[in-house]
């Protein structure tokens, strides 16, 4: 195993999607597409939450989300060149 001296810094750009239902009380589509979007939350490393208990009724999510990475960009660094963080992106 290489020593860290070998190892250059990179920021990954990462996407993490939870995918579900939630059953809403409404008098239509529109207001129930209001209703989610004001009153129901999710927090990294938190619980899915809502503030409306009277018209969101439940929710149906997987606990482990689907993760894409998008880009990955090499940083540069005093100890690996210019001493600037910004970096080139590779993909």
């Amino acid at each position: 195993m290489s020593g860290t001296h070998d190892h250059k810094e990179f920021e990954v750009d990462v996407t993490f999607s939870f995918s579900g239902k939630v059953r809403v009380r409404a008098v239509d589509a529109g207001e129930a597409l209001v209703v989610v979007q004001r009153d129901l939350g999710l927090v990294l490393g938190g619980n899915i939450h809502t503030s409306n208990d009277q018209q969101v009724v439940n929710w149906d999510f997987d606990t482990h989300p689907t993760q894409l990475q998008n880009s990955v960009q090499e940083l540069r660094t005093a100890q690996n060149g210019s001493g600037n963080e910004d970096g080139q992106t590779i993909a």
